[in-house]
């Protein structure tokens, strides 16, 4: 059963809001990265019909182990689809990268531990500045060599995958590429 009044129906009759992002599997189906309804949809290019792979139109984090249609995502940025039918979402706002296994279509966390990475507490208000230390020729790294779901993955946008089994992450804010491997 669908949480959705438009699952099922003719992708001409669906509303989407600020689709960011777009990917084909190996069936030809579109996947299409709904930010601004936190939901990643899939079009079957077969019926024409359009549904919800993951999210439920809020932002937030609630946790992982349970059906993706019932989950909550938090700006999605990307999402791909392997040859398996598993699909990768970068979660932005709750530094994630979540997995929706074909199988069971449960979502789970891959890599990030949901922190940014960067403490704001003290900032202070309209202008205010915060310099932040050089390391490493300029880079400030962290989270590199770790477990992936312990790294910290600031505001992850696009993913793509490799014929190897590797999923590469964008990271917005840090500014670099992170490699993962699958398999």
């Amino acid at each position: 059963m669908s949480l959705y009044l438009d699952d099922g129906k003719p992708a001409l009759e669906c509303k989407l809001y600020d689709v960011v992002d777009i990917d084909v599997d190996r069936h030809g189906d579109l996947y299409l990265t709904d930010k601004g309804t936190n939901r990643i949809r899939k079009l079957d290019r077969k019926t024409g019909t359009m549904s919800t792979v993951a999210g439920i139109c809020r932002y937030g984090f609630d946790g992982d182990g349970k059906l993706a249609v019932q989950s909550m995502l938090n700006v999605p940025e990307g999402a791909v689809v392997d040859s398996d039918g598993n699909v990768y979402i970068s979660d932005s706002m709750n530094h994630r990268i979540r997995k929706v296994d074909s199988q069971t279509g449960v979502i789970t966390t891959i890599a990030g531990n949901g922190d940014s990475g960067y403490d704001d507490k003290n900032m202070g208000g309209c202008g205010a500045a915060r310099f932040v230390a050089k390391e490493d020729a300029g880079m400030l790294k962290h989270g590199d060599g770790l477990i992936a779901i312990e790294a910290i993955v600031n505001t992850p946008a696009g993913l793509t995958l490799d014929s190897q089994g590797y999923l590469y992450i964008c990271e917005r804010n840090e500014n670099k590429i992170r490699r993962l491997k699958l398999r």
